[in-house]
């Protein structure tokens, strides 16, 4: 569209040229433009040595003015052939160095876009890097914790295993002491029952003294049960400690408090 449009007003440039020409118009005895040296364009920028990010910044926005700069100039130079009289070598002359010019500015300027276009790659092989990082220190942290969970739960099943073994080894035992416990407290209380067999036949053989025999004897039963209770809940406490004191000894260590929170 562009050069479609050159190409337009070049054509009416050219058609009022011929005819300021032909009517002896002052236009003809202007000065020629000065050509235009492919090799002046864009000299800043050596394509031939490595370009960093900001020369490709500076090169795009060299190249768009220095392409409307040229076609401006070439535009001048190609109204001027007109006024000449070998138009279409001066023509030709203007194409071809036209040729060279935009040769060199798409030169610069896909040299830049390269050079943007790597950076950019770079920048997201970079990012995808160190996404790619951080998702396998976020994965083999969670496997390190699922480590650490499974063998947690391993040690809580072998040690609730070695306390059942434990209280199965010591059930025959604890079996035995009840069962002594018991024959204990049915003698105690056969020799108990026989004690009071024993005084209640000697009240009836002594009429005087039944109601003071029957009042020791009162005394000394309620004497025998608060000893008995006593014994009782002795040994209860015993079995109950000693109990504790292997479950302790079985059950693993418990794990350390934080010093901020109270020891239960």
């Amino acid at each position: 569209m562009v050069r479609i449009c050159l190409v337009t007003v070049s054509s009416l440039l050219l058609l009022a040229t011929v005819a300021c020409s032909t009517t002896g118009s002052p236009d003809s005895m202007k000065p020629q433009p000065l050509p235009v040296d492919p090799k002046s364009i864009l000299t800043a920028f050596d394509l031939s040595a490595p370009m960093d990010i900001v020369t490709a910044n500076a090169a795009i926005k060299a190249v768009a003015q220095s392409r409307d700069a040229a076609d401006d100039a070439l535009l001048r130079e190609r109204i001027a052939c007109y006024r000449r009289f070998l138009v279409t070598r001066c023509l030709a002359d203007v194409t071809s160095r036209e040729r060279l010019v935009d040769s060199r500015i798409d030169a610069v300027e896909v040299a830049a876009n390269q050079v943007l276009r790597e950076n950019a790659a770079l920048e997201l092989n970079r990012r995808t890097a160190i996404a790619l990082e951080e998702r396998a220190a976020a994965s083999a942290a969670e496997a390190a914790r699922t480590l650490d969970n499974l063998k947690a739960f391993e040690a809580r099943i072998e040690s609730a295993e070695k306390a059942r073994i434990e209280r199965e080894r010591e059930a025959p035992e604890l079996e035995r002491r009840a069962q002594a416990l018991r024959v204990d407290r049915e003698r105690r209380e056969k020799e108990n029952a026989l004690r009071r067999d024993e005084s209640a036949t000697r009240a009836a053989q002594d009429a005087v003294f039944a109601a003071e025999r029957e009042k020791r004897l009162e005394e000394n039963q309620l004497r025998l049960q608060a000893r008995e209770a006593r014994e009782k809940a002795q040994r209860d406490q015993r079995l109950l400690e000693e109990a504790r004191r292997r479950e302790q000894l079985s059950a693993p260590p418990p794990a350390q408090a934080p010093a901020s929170m109270p020891r239960p």
